[in-house]
């Protein structure tokens, strides 16, 4: 109740948010799939891709909540700010029971509730597919956790069903068996028949949701060089690492960077000499830091398909959503090592007291950016007049604060 209470605390200022018009228009106000919740609807929804998306779960919860209180924003935003507060009682749950250890557990809900880069998630209406789908994510995890220490049929079948619920939301979730496996790691469990017996049908499901979320992203392939690509991605990846470790200069989106030439091969190879240290750092850690390896692990596989690796989709290096399940992983290294420090301090009370103190400033400022950025999203004007601030000559930010200023 504690980790919820202070989730619905920090992001209260959503409450005073209104729609936008990046995406809010198409994606709720305007889609008749929303407008009437009838059986065709429904049928709809759940047989074809909307918007080049297939989330159906989600788009059915915009229809409620039209259907019980109109296109009032209040209660659109309520619902991702309770979405979001169950989140993180979800992933304390999760961390408590994969590490044994509630203050882990504690820690890493905190901060997933208190870092600023969640707001670009729990602010933005159009992302209701990100809370929606973690629900049954984290829950999945948990569920998955406990059918390892027990055996049951029901923590089994749980788990499946709470995956199934999360594709039907985002296609994203499909790594869930991926990490079902760094779960094992963590537990020193190396893969053997049985484990993955017992994955088949986790991984089969998610392959299924793979092809049929490729179908439905008909946003059509872009032209640029495979070592642009490359780069893009690479840039991306440690881009977001110091977004989640220096929370400052955040926006809506971030347009992708132009790589001089002469940079490029430079860039190229310290990115990929960025990667071959982490993963030599990730091995090393087998048996010595295994927080450290599962925290690793979680932030890659979540963050890597969100990455430009592939040709396709929109022109954008990315949007702080796409950290919402990734920031995890880094979160339970933090935690771990908080803890790590904490007991090897045991008997120092003023070491002790140092830590806590310092956890608590930790928390209270990561808190207050959050409910500053909250504001950022009242309205379209602030969305973007925010967004064009740091980048002043995006046309993509311009023309949406253009058309705010004539609304």
């Amino acid at each position: 109740m504690f980790i919820f209470t202070v989730a619905l605390i920090v992001h209260f200022p959503v409450l005073n948010c209104g729609f936008t018009n990046w995406d809010d228009p198409i994606t709720i106000l305007e889609n008749p799939l929303v407008k009437t919740l009838s059986w065709n609807n429904l049928t709809t929804l759940f047989t074809t891709s909307t918007l080049n998306m297939f989330g159906p779960l989600s788009f059915l919860s915009y229809a409620v909540e039209h259907w019980l209180f109109g296109f009032d924003p209040f209660f659109f935003h309520a619902t991702n700010l309770v979405l979001h507060a169950l989140n993180a009682v979800l992933v304390f749950l999760f961390i408590s029971s994969l590490m044994n250890s509630r203050p882990v557990g504690m820690i890493t809900a905190l901060l997933f509730v208190a870092h600023p880069i969640q707001v670009g998630t729990v602010a933005w209406l159009t992302e209701r597919r990100n809370v929606l789908c973690g629900v049954f994510f984290w829950a999945s995890l948990f569920a998955y956790v406990q059918f390892s220490e027990c055996r049951k049929t029901r923590c089994y079948c749980l788990s499946f069903g709470c995956l199934l619920l999360a594709l039907l939301c985002k296609g994203s979730a499909f790594t869930l068996p991926l990490l079902f496996l760094a779960c094992d790691l963590f537990r020193r469990q190396l893969p053997d028949r049985i484990s993955l017996r017992d994955k088949l049908p986790f991984f089969l499901l998610a392959l299924l949701f793979v092809g049929i979320t490729l179908m439905a992203a008909q946003t059509g392939v872009r032209g640029e060089s495979s070592l642009i690509r490359y780069a893009t991605g690479c840039y991306a990846y440690f881009f977001y690492l110091a977004k989640l470790l220096i929370p400052m200069n955040f926006s809506c989106f971030y347009p992708i960077p132009q790589f001089p030439p002469g940079e490029l091969p430079w860039l190229l190879i310290l990115a990929t000499g960025g990667f071959v240290a982490q993963f030599a750092v990730m091995f090393l850690s087998w048996g010595r830091n295994q927080t450290f390896l599962f925290g690793s692990l979680f932030f890659f596989v979540n963050i890597v398909p969100t990455l430009q690796f592939l040709p396709v989709g929109l022109e954008l290096l990315g949007n702080d959503h796409n950290t919402y399940f990734a920031a995890v992983g880094l979160f339970v290294m933090v935690a771990g090592a908080w803890e790590w420090a904490y007991v090897r301090w045991a008997g120092k009370k003023l070491g002790q007291i140092v830590l806590g103190g310092l956890l608590i400033a930790l928390l209270i400022a990561l808190s207050g950016v959050t409910r500053e950025r909250c504001e950022v999203w009242r309205n379209s004007v602030t969305l973007f007049e925010d967004a064009v601030s740091q980048t002043p000559l995006a046309v993509f930010r311009l023309k949406h604060l253009g058309l705010a200023y004539l609304d």
